[in-house]
């Protein structure tokens, strides 16, 4: 956790950012950082204690995955220039892990080192990548000579990159290394990237990576991908097919969530609040009583009623649920600058914080946290049940907005709240005044009950449970399953394709301003068994620019060997994607979910289906979109383009119309058509 335990809170320092490769060199960027119980268990996993070796470690922005990782650099290479900085957090360490901190000073002492290879975000080639990576580590720690026959391997492929791990292992063993450890943080951005540029199978590379690090035996080599969400939420929108793989490819590491809700996280924003806050202190039997009440609903369960006492003086005005949310709430959905060090800096602390001001701070990134587990579906719930209570009832509209925040589970299932928890957490600490939750302001319970009769808020009595009404949970991704199992055979792919993203018409630009005349090719998409129907330029349009649909590296190959010698029409050029891209699967997700939306009785059966189907079909055409552009724009990665056998110099869009101005310039010459043309 990025920490600064000082007596005065120095917001600049605390929120700095880390980078995990601009910080290898300088140990002293980590002096602040502060180790929590919940990162422990990631250190040791990291260090290769245990079994697993290759784990996701999933976490939001602003909870210390990074500095962690960073420290984490620096403790296995154990650089001199990081003596002193290690030693200090080593006495931090003492109080939450004694083993871990014995661990630190015995390796310092030793002089044993180990071999770091950081990688940061999108990586375009993985190989490179690693290898660079390897370079630079082998550098921090004196291995200059060993680095240059690495330095000469090829590593281009993954398979050469496998090649390089197992040369970099050796080598780093040979020189007294005790363990070789791969760090990539902002590991999510190349995720991202591979899914914006349509290259979802490329994920299948890091499956390769894991197998390799789990089979290093001579010294242990451990693999930590950072993230900040789990592997499948980031393939939310994509067709079901690449769920499927990455499901599989998930399988190889072990997933260590580091959402963090211990007690150093909560003395740390007390700590913060203290200093924001000045003078404005809760009275010391008010706190008491607070705490008693927290500790009988189940709220900070690692304290003790004394402890808790301190820590919500410490953290006044925030009131007691409001804290305990906090980081729970900020874990879950907390994206780019909204966490919750920034809710902090954006809070008026001259009054009570209660938990509908965490609703209304957090509310955009609810609203656009649409993937699977994700918090979209409870905040839609929430909003749907806002609408339709009175303007001038704001009671009511507190109480939904804090069950919605009481009811989201730290990993994406939904937390029990009970009827006294949602009383207090209304009351705050109003209802302390005796220590006892049935005390205060009847009003709390008169809300609550009005929005049970009302069916906004469902309270399930056996089991003691509030939520929002949320009426039926319809299976839509199961349901979606069955519609395309029904229709995949029947589908007809490329009619569907042309109707619902028809292929783009090119003009010859300067050959049509030369001769002052609009000539055009049209555009159709093709798949190799049905391209013998359409090898004749049809009478209206000037030529012909089929895209080829090669969904397989198979059917990739063949469709290079069919264009390239295709030699018997001048007005016909083929377009190639140059890795395959899978777009049955995807044409196939938004056919069926357009007819879901048409669907009467699955669209009554609750009143916020149609939203979540729409927002899936918005996914899935935004994903096929993706797909089909890999296939049809002109750019240096883009497709090839091919013409009587030879394949044209295209880079761009421009190129591409000049080279249709001279394929044009041959053929209508003087911007002539053939007379036999006519004929």
């Amino acid at each position: 956790m990025q920490l600064e335990m000082t007596a005065k809170f120095d917001a600049e320092v605390f929120l700095r950012s880390i980078n995990i490769q601009y910080d290898a060199e300088y140990p002293d960027r980590i002096v602040h950082y502060q180790p929590t119980a919940k990162s422990v268990p990631l250190i040791k996993s990291l260090l290769g204690f245990e079994q697993d070796r290759a784990s996701f470690v999933v976490a939001p922005y602003g909870t210390g995955k990074s500095i962690t990782a960073t420290y984490l650099l620096h403790l296995v290479e154990n650089r001199p220039d990081a003596d002193e900085i290690l030693s200090v957090i080593e006495d931090k360490l003492e109080a939450v892990s004694p083993d871990l901190s014995k661990f630190s000073k015995e390796r310092r002492n030793g002089k044993d080192k180990g071999l770091v290879l950081a990688l940061q975000g999108y990586c375009e080639n993985l190989g490179e990548s690693l290898k660079d990576a390897a370079l630079k580590g082998m550098g921090r720690i004196k291995l200059g000579r060993q680095a240059r026959t690495i330095e000469s391997m090829p590593c281009e492929t993954i398979d050469q990159a496998i090649e390089l791990l197992g040369a970099v292992r050796d080598k780093a063993r040979l020189a007294g290394c005790d363990r070789v450890v791969i760090l990539w943080d902002e590991f999510g951005r190349h995720i991202e990237s591979l899914i914006a540029e349509g290259r979802s199978a490329a994920l299948s590379e890091i499956q390769l990576l894991a197998e390799c690090v789990s089979r290093s035996i001579a010294i242990p080599v451990t693999l930590g991908l950072l993230l900040h969400q789990e592997l499948l939420q980031y393939a939310s929108t994509s067709p079901a097919s690449v769920r499927a793989e990455w499901r599989k490819i998930e399988g190889r590491f072990e997933t260590i969530q580091y959402i963090d809700d211990s007690k150093e996280i909560y003395r740390l924003l007390s700590e913060v609040v203290s200093e924001q806050n000045g003078s404005n202190v809760l009275p010391d039997e008010q706190s008491r009583l607070s705490a008693t009440v927290c500790k009988k609903l189940g709220l900070f369960s690692d304290f003790t009623v004394s402890e808790l006492k301190s820590l919500l003086r410490r953290a006044y005005p925030l009131e007691p649920t409001t804290l305990y949310l906090l980081p729970r709430i900020s874990g879950r959905v907390a994206q780019n600058e909204r966490t919750l060090f920034s809710f902090l800096n954006f809070i008026d602390f001259q009054n009570h914080v209660r938990p509908d001001h965490l609703y209304e701070y957090f509310s955009p990134e609810m609203r656009t946290d649409t993937a699977v587990g994700g918090t979209y579906k409870q905040w839609l719930e929430t909003q749907n049940a806002l609408s339709k209570l009175d303007d001038d009832n704001d009671l009511a509209a507190t109480a939904l907005r804090t069950v919605s925040l009481l009811g989201f589970g730290v990993n994406g299932e939904r937390s029990r709240t009970s009827r006294d928890l949602l009383l207090f957490a209304l009351r705050g600490y109003a209802c302390a005044d005796k220590g006892l939750v049935s005390n205060g302001s009847q009003q709390e319970e008169a809300v609550v009950d009005q929005l049970i009769d009302q069916k906004l808020l469902l309270h399930r009595k056996r089991n003691d449970e509030v939520s929002v009404w949320h009426g039926t949970d319809a299976d839509l991704r199961g349901r979606l399953e069955e519609e395309k199992s029904r229709q995949r055979r029947e589908f007809d792919f490329l009619a569907f394709l042309t109707e619902e993203a028809s292929p783009p018409v090119w003009r010859p630009v300067r050959y049509n301003s030369d001769f002052h005349i609009r000539r055009f090719l049209q555009g159709e998409y093709r798949s190799l068994e049905k391209l013998d129907e359409c090898l004749n330029v049809p009478v209206g349009c000037d030529g012909k620019i089929i895209y080829m649909i090669a969904e397989t590296a198979e059917e990739l190959q063949e469709a290079e060997r069919v264009t390239a010698n295709y030699l018997h029409s001048e007005r016909i050029i083929f377009v190639v994607p140059r890795v395959p891209v899978p777009l049955f699967e995807a044409a196939l997700e938004v056919c069926c979910l357009t007819q879901m939306q048409g669907d009467d009785k699955l669209v009554g059966s609750d009143p916020m289906v149609l939203s979540e189907i729409l927002q899936m079909t918005d996914d899935a055409r935004s994903y096929l979109q993706k797909l089909l552009d890999r296939l049809i724009l002109p750019g240096s990665e883009g497709p090839r383009w091919f013409y009587k056998g030879s394949e044209l110099p295209v880079k761009n869009a421009y190129d591409l119309r000049n080279e249709l101005s001279e394929i044009m310039q041959k053929i209508f010459r003087y911007g002539v058509t053939p007379l036999w043309w006519s004929i």
